[in-house]
């Protein structure tokens, strides 16, 4: 009753064994009122208000005994529930309004960087030219520096053209060519032509990048029903058609004969590939295998968004000219199976990057009456790659393959 004041309100004996020590602004002009007259009655001795009518509540959790008549008045301030509140543990005192603003502020930096980080990913794995606010990322994955090894294309002119060489099928195969003529040169003839013949053809060549070689567990179906897990070999391809590819072009000189030059040319190509895994130490030869079970793994490992070929179905594709604005590449997969785990040393032969190819007449070998072409051999200009593993078959890891060689060159075009 003495702590209330001559107002004649009763409360617990121990009203006021502990003061209300800690005072928090409330702005409530209701409240102020009430602390007014509280303060001018003498209720409350803790109770103070400023001039500036910033007025004070009593809000603190750090009391012992409870006042009815102050937590009356605090319970009509709304400000003070949520961030004039105070709490002490041990000898530490942490504010709520304080804690608040704090995880306020963390929540907000969470949530700023968590955004930055999306549109930073989204950015930098949008595919050149696309948007990154229209959505998912489109086209292939963006590739960091070195990843892809690029091998440029060679296109010389004498691949253009074979001979002078005889033309087995004539020379050989039809008798009674030899005649002497009257009225022109003896040159002039069949026999002389054909045995001096210069075969002429336009030359193209497909730009080829690769990924490094690497390795995936596959369970492979078996001609019995069941699955294997085996070890697939595989790299990933990218072909590029630049165009500027060469043709030879006749002009007439002043003698009115032909002298042959070469001009740029651009279309479109496909693509018809022949790989082979060669192992030299171990004799041994892997050709590319057509795994449908193997294309999806590589796939979502590789990159999901890009559309990957296998060895056939690349075949069917028309490739585009490409410029320095719009490359137009295709990508590809090309696997190996039961490879065997001592190799060390390998390379992998690509024929089909271009059209460049050789041929030869074995004297003696074709026969009046044979089938045209009997005994020629060909060869194919072919990409030649070299690696090495410096690994065993205990564990292996695609980590282990490195491209080039120590004693070779990394790759090299040659005609088999």
């Amino acid at each position: 009753a003495q702590a209330l004041g001559s107002g004649g309100a009763t409360t617990s004996r121990r009203a006021c064994a502990l003061p209300l020590r800690e005072i928090q602004t409330c702005s409530s002009p209701h409240i102020a009122d009430r602390l007014q007259r509280d303060q001018v009655a003498g209720r409350s001795k803790n109770l103070t208000y400023p001039v500036d009518r910033n007025y004070t509540c009593i809000c603190s959790l750090d009391r012992q005994v409870m006042n009815p008549r102050a937590e009356a008045i605090a319970a009509m301030c709304t400000r003070c529930k949520t961030q004039g509140r105070e709490t002490r543990s041990g000898s530490t005192r942490i504010t709520v309004r304080g804690m608040n603003h704090l995880l306020s502020f963390v929540t907000t930096c969470m949530l700023f960087l968590v955004c930055a980080a999306f549109n930073f990913g989204s950015i930098a794995s949008a595919a050149p030219g696309d948007d990154p606010s229209d959505g998912p990322r489109k086209g292939p994955r963006k590739l960091a520096p070195g990843v892809l090894t690029v091998i440029p294309t060679i296109l010389e002119e004498k691949e253009t053209f074979s001979g002078p060489r005889e033309v087995v099928e004539f020379v050989h195969g039809v008798p009674d060519l030899e005649w002497i003529p009257n009225f022109f040169p003896q040159s002039d003839t069949l026999l002389p032509i054909a045995g001096e013949a210069i075969f002429r053809r336009p030359v193209w060549c497909l730009e080829f990048g690769f990924k490094p070689v690497r390795m995936i567990y596959v369970d492979v179906p078996q001609p019995s029903g069941k699955m294997q897990r085996k070890l697939i070999w595989y790299m990933v391809y990218r072909i590029q058609n630049n165009g500027y590819h060469i043709r030879p072009l006749g002009e007439p000189d002043q003698w009115d004969q032909n002298t042959f030059v070469t001009e740029p040319v651009n279309h479109t190509i496909r693509f018809f590939p022949h790989f082979v895994l060669e192992a030299p130490n171990l004799k041994k030869a892997y050709v590319d295998r057509l795994i449908p079970a193997a294309m999806r793994p590589i796939q979502l490992r590789e990159d999901p968004n890009s559309e990957y070929h296998d060895s056939v179905s690349i075949s069917s594709v028309n490739i585009p000219v490409s410029t320095k604005r719009a490359a137009k590449p295709v990508w590809g997969v090309a696997m190996w199976e039961n490879v065997d785990p001592l190799t060390d040393y390998f390379s992998i032969y690509i024929k089909g990057l271009t059209n460049a190819y050789r041929f030869q007449d074995p004297k003696g070998v074709y026969q009046l009456g044979d089938a045209p072409a009997t005994g020629r051999k060909y060869t194919y200009k072919t990409l030649r790659m070299n690696f090495w593993r410096p690994g065993d078959s205990i564990e292996q890891h695609e980590r282990e393959i490195r491209f080039g060689t120590p004693e070779d060159v990394d790759y090299q075009w040659v005609f088999r």
